[in-house]
């Protein structure tokens, strides 16, 4: 790496250490660990693009999108990029601006894409780069303000925000192929590695997370990690920090904070002194 350069080079990552198991990251790769180690997300670019999703979507007035709609439908958004839409007859095609989605139907983006599906009662799902979500159930009552949504996210990064409802049996869920998320007016993001592991980092209120029929109380701030067949991980601290990297080695020092290396530590990449990077992570017991 030439060392001129390195002022300008910024690696997504994620270290172990302090009490901290992280991750060293690079655009477009995602990793976890095995039991009793760390989620591992590494994009640089699903973090620009959900800031940019997040600002695109708080400019968007949900009464106005959802009006029209039928109780069990959803209109879907595409942001940015390459967004496409799972037909009936089972063909992905590119995906309109306001595409309307019935129960059964999906939605995948593509590299540096960005989409947002809302639904009827102004609950909403931003989806990031390389990112699958099919609907399951979709339903509303007028008569009691009872919400059915059901979701299953193949793969990628998603965030959620969901609208609260007067109703107790209302749903929210979010399947994934290593477990499931049900939350009630809340704010959460899942993420599903190519193995199929899952993350449920919680930004607002609680999601309860249930795996191989164990269910946790995930809480803001916190995260849990699912491996197929394993139950959620204890929720734990979500830490995140970004810095210049003023040693390397055995021992890492970014941003002033000192990072061991551990077992379950991943670095990606081949972030140097001098360089900037990006740890994402969760707290560990010890």
């Amino acid at each position: 790496m030439d060392t001129q350069n390195k002022q300008v080079v910024r690696w997504p990552f994620i270290l172990a250490g302090c009490g901290i198991i992280a991750v060293l990251m690079v655009c477009g790769i995602a990793a976890v660990l095995g039991a009793g180690g760390a989620w591992l997300t590494a994009k640089q670019v699903n973090r620009v693009f959900n800031k940019v999703t997040t600002q695109v979507v708080s400019g968007l007035d949900s009464k106005q999108i959802t009006t029209g709609l039928e109780e069990n439908q959803a209109k879907a958004i595409p942001l940015s990029g390459m967004v496409e839409i799972l037909g009936a007859e089972g063909e992905w095609a590119v995906l309109n601006q306001g595409s309307l989605l019935e129960p059964g139907q999906a939605v995948r983006t593509g590299e540096l894409s960005a989409a947002q599906i809302i639904f009827y009662d102004g609950s909403r799902t931003s989806l990031g780069p390389n990112t699958q979500v099919s609907i399951d159930k979709l339903s509303f009552k007028e008569e009691d303000q009872r919400r059915v949504i059901e979701l299953t996210q193949q793969t990628g990064e998603s965030t959620h925000d969901v609208a609260h409802s007067s109703n107790k049996a209302s749903l929210y869920t979010v399947h994934t192929p290593a477990g499931t998320g049900e939350a009630k007016g809340t704010r959460f993001s899942v993420s599903v590695t190519p193995d199929q592991a899952a993350r449920f980092n919680v930004l607002e209120g609680t999601v309860a997370v249930t795996g191989m029929e164990e269910t946790t109380q995930v809480e803001a701030g916190q995260v849990t990690i699912i491996v197929i067949g394993q139950p959620p991980s204890d929720p734990a601290l979500f830490v995140t920090l970004e810095g210049v990297v003023t040693q390397t080695g055995d021992v890492w020092v970014i941003a002033g904070q000192t990072f061991t290396l551990h077992p379950a530590t991943v670095v990606v990449g081949n972030p140097q002194v001098g360089d900037i990077v990006f740890v994402e992570g969760r707290q560990s017991a010890d």
